[in-house]
Parts: structure tokens; sequence; C-alpha cells
């Protein structure tokens, strides 16, 4: 029997002056089912039910992005989508372990600049 979810797990190689201000996000479409900060070690793990994941429709997307800005990722530039294939979800247990790509260091420091965690009131 299959678990009722999966959990999306991945790492990224990041400096920490960047941990704060970077969330990975699980999309269908537009639609953000998951979103999580990174560890200090740069790992994330994304919770989510496998019939969501599996549901019919758009693919699902994982993607690095400013922290705070799930209602905004398809209208921001720089930000890639790496595609998680129906047929991976269909066979995987309980984990499945994704690449994502690191944004560019000048990306980076845009999304940083940018970060309410270092904004000044």
């Amino acid at each position: 029997m299959t678990a009722p979810f999966i959990k999306i797990t991945g790492k990224l190689a990041i400096e920490p002056e960047y941990l704060r201000c970077i969330w990975i996000y699980l999309l269908r479409g537009s639609e953000v089912l998951a979103s999580t900060e990174l560890q200090r070690d740069g790992t994330f793990h994304l919770p989510v039910s496998r019939q969501s994941a599996l549901a019919a429709g758009q693919s699902l997307h994982v993607v690095a992005g400013p922290a705070g800005m799930d209602a905004h990722l398809t209208h921001l530039p720089d930000v890639r989508r790496h595609a998680v294939k129906r047929e991976t979800l269909e066979k995987a247990g309980a984990e499945l372990r994704v690449s994502v790509e690191t944004p560019a260091k000048e990306i980076l420091v845009l999304w940083r600049n940018g970060c309410r965690w270092y904004c000044v009131s």
C-alpha cells in the first residue's frame, strides 16, 4: 500500500546569508500546494497529499523563490520551475527527492534585498 502523503525533499547549495529569504514552493500551475523555508544545511521538505499531487490538471513544479512571494511567483522573472513528472510521483514511496537548481548569485542578492527580513521599518 502506498503512503497517503509524499514528502518531497531536496537541497540547495546556498550560502547561509540567503537562507531566510529563499523558500521552496510546490506549484500546480499558479496554485501553491505547499511551501517551506530552507533548513540551515540548505535542505527542504515539502509534505503533500498523494491525492493532491496526482490530481488531474496541470503538472507539478518545484520552485526556489523569494520568501513571502507565493501569490506572485508566476509574475516574477528569474524563477525557474523544475518539473516533477507524474510517472515519478506515481512510483514514489513516502519520500521523493528532487533536484532544484540554486538561483544565480545576482538573483539571490536581489531577492535578499527585497526580503522582508532585511527591510528596515
